[in-house]
């Protein structure tokens, strides 16, 4: 008895269907962040990012300004760069600078949250749009009293305070020729000229006019 075996294909079992998006929250990041492959990643209303790239330009305005700010902090208070801050339950972001009180052991058990922070900062060149939306909704929704964007894009600093739901109050702008007050516990230690971190604008020349 001969057996005959069908040519036809065989149509392939159903894909079963995809799981629901799955969000954590900062407890279950920071267990789980050291062993993700990314070198450098968020948590943004509960999703896992990484955190983007940053130019020469970016550097350069990060560090100028980090060194500034060593200069001006008082005692009790120090900078902190790229590193993690607890802002609400499901975002906890690296900002590239942020000044926080205490010292450096204050912070070995656990990242500062917002009673902690006078200032998050945050360098900004094709990344405006985001710093100027989803994290600035999410710094004023945690409570983080003064927010800083500079502006590399449209050479200027945005100060952000007053945090309210939904952001911030109408933003202070400064200028090349201007200087940022840095107001820390409701009193200004210092000022930061725009002009000492802002990369100069292009002159006619540069641009062939």
């Amino acid at each position: 008895m001969s057996t005959i075996t069908s040519t036809q294909p065989m149509t392939p079992p159903a894909a079963p269907p995809l799981a629901d998006v799955y969000r954590m929250d900062i407890d279950e990041f920071e267990r789980v962040a050291d062993f993700l492959k990314a070198e450098r990643v968020e948590l943004i209303d509960g999703f896992v990012v990484e955190r983007a790239k940053m130019d020469p330009p970016h550097v350069f305005a990060s560090e100028a300004l980090r060194r500034l700010l060593d200069r001006l902090v008082p005692e009790g208070w120090f900078v902190r760069e790229d590193k993690p801050i607890r802002v609400h339950p499901t975002y906890e972001p690296l900002p590239d600078l942020a000044i926080v009180q205490g010292t450096f052991a204050t912070y070995l058990t656990r990242h500062p949250d917002p009673a902690d922070v006078a200032i998050v900062i945050e360098v900004a060149d094709s990344t405006v749009a985001r710093d100027r939306r989803e994290k600035l909704v999410n710094y004023a929704k945690g409570g983080i009293s003064v927010y800083w964007i500079f502006n590399l894009a449209n050479h200027q600093v945005e100060v952000y305070t007053g945090p309210r739901r939904g952001g911030y109050k109408k933003p202070r702008i400064f200028k090349p020729g201007q200087a940022v007050p840095v107001v820390i516990n409701s009193a200004e230690v210092g000022r930061i000229a725009v002009a000492d971190i802002l990369p100069p604008e292009p002159s006619a020349e540069t641009n062939g006019s």
